[in-house]
């Protein structure tokens, strides 16, 4: 059903490639013989306008149709572009041969025989023989207008991507074990030092399990104690069974320690959702705060494999804009570039569920397994546009200078040959 919907819009009733939709549109404008008529219209144009033949008669037709002849035209033509690439690719995915025939193919329909057409239309054709010079010239011009245009001058080469507003690692404020947060110790919003206690967590296993080993532990010192004069070896097996106890409540403990969050750099407390993070269930490893230092807060942005050589040798200069301000973009600089690709959102908000750009894989219940690996890029902004509100989208924009389009348009197509068909 999903294939038979996207089929029907791209295809049968899109009005732009000649199949129920067109003749539908034909219906609704009233315009018979859409196609044909806004090509002989197109070729009036060339002629009068162009090649300066000025008896040539205009096919007839009315000024609304006029208008529709022309925006017809050249939306269906890249329109039926996008869909030849479309299915160039699907076919090469499938089969290398077949794609390449079909691309021949294809090349050879649209692109050999119009323009064989054109020339022999340009050398032979009797209704321009008057204008038949000023019309090579005007070609001559227009395509080499249309090369230059496309490959010589230069427009901004540019690379977008997006990312969050981060801190160190030993700024995030992360739950020590499994448990329910009973006592929130610091106050959120406050400063806090190194070592400072944030939060604690009661795990009534862990609890149970110390008061066990402790009673346990005066238990057997007690028999010690009885048995040191009286029986030797039995005084012996005690001290061993003392020692194993010991050991056991010494994790125990170390475990009970843990549930007592604590701050692992000096900064800001930031606890989002502070009034009803009481009694919630945490589980061990899971995010709950930061402690954020202004000196310290990053943007850490995602970068797919084939934007990471622009980046990494033609970057002349970053601008973020947050997401909180849209309007105020800022000047940001590349710290450091993460040399190997992973497969692991820093944050959820960057793939596409949570309306990132990176396809996540639906498998993966947290949301930041990714399909396809990325590169991580750390950039830092001035200390006076640095934000607190850490897990905040940002827009990142490099800038690479100026190239031409038609090169641009190359890298791409290559990077497309080399992702998708592997040569």
């Amino acid at each position: 059903m999903l294939i038979a919907g996207i089929s029907t819009v791209a295809f049968n009733a899109n009005p732009l490639l000649k199949f129920d939709g067109y003749y539908m549109l034909m219906d609704f404008l009233e315009i018979p013989n859409l196609r044909p008529r806004a090509t002989q219209y197109l070729a009036y144009l060339a002629e009068r306008h162009l090649f300066g033949r000025h008896d040539a008669e205009p096919p007839i037709s009315t000024r609304g149709e006029r208008f529709w002849f022309v925006a017809f035209s050249v939306t269906s033509f890249f329109y039926r572009i996008l869909v030849v690439l479309a299915i160039l690719v699907y076919v090469g995915e499938i089969s290398f041969l077949l794609g390449m025939i079909f691309a021949v193919m294809t090349t050879t329909m649209w692109f050999g025989v119009p323009g064989f057409k054109i020339a022999d239309y340009l050398v032979n054709s009797p209704r321009i023989r008057r204008v038949r010079s000023r019309a090579m010239l005007a070609t001559g011009l227009v395509v080499g207008g249309l090369a230059a245009l496309i490959f010589a001058v230069p427009v901004p080469l540019r690379t977008m991507t997006e990312g969050v507003v981060w801190v160190p690692d030993e700024g995030l404020v992360r739950a020590g074990a499994d448990g329910f947060v009973q006592k929130v110790i610091a106050n959120p919003g406050a400063w806090v030092k190194k070592g400072d206690p944030l939060l604690e967590i009661y795990d009534r296993d862990i609890a149970t399990e110390v008061s066990v080993l402790q009673a346990r532990l005066q238990e057997l010192e007690a028999r010690h104690r009885e048995q040191a004069v009286a029986d030797r070896v039995k005084a012996q097996i005690l001290e061993e069974e003392m020692g194993y106890v010991r050991s056991k409540l010494a994790r125990a403990q170390e475990r009970s320690e843990e549930l007592v969050v604590t701050a692992k750099a000096e900064g800001r407390f930031v606890l989002p959702r502070a009034v009803d993070v009481q009694g919630r269930y945490l589980r061990k490893g899971q995010l709950v705060g930061h402690v954020v230092n202004i000196e310290t807060v990053a943007i850490r942005a995602v970068l797919p494999l084939e934007d990471v050589d622009l980046v990494r040798g033609r970057t002349q200069g970053v601008n973020v804009r947050l997401a909180e301000r849209l309007d105020a973009p800022s000047n940001a600089e590349v710290v450091r570039l993460v040399p190997g690709a992973s497969g692991h959102l820093p944050s959820p908000a960057l793939g596409t569920t949570g309306g990132g750009l990176l396809a996540v894989d639906p498998s993966d219940s947290a949301r930041q397994k990714t399909l396809q690996k990325f590169f991580e890029i750390e950039l830092k902004l001035p200390p006076e546009e640095r934000t607190l509100n850490v897990g905040g989208r940002a827009y990142v924009r490099f800038h690479h200078g100026w190239e031409p389009i038609g090169f641009q348009w190359y890298r791409s197509a290559r990077q497309l040959f080399l992702s998708r068909f592997n040569v």
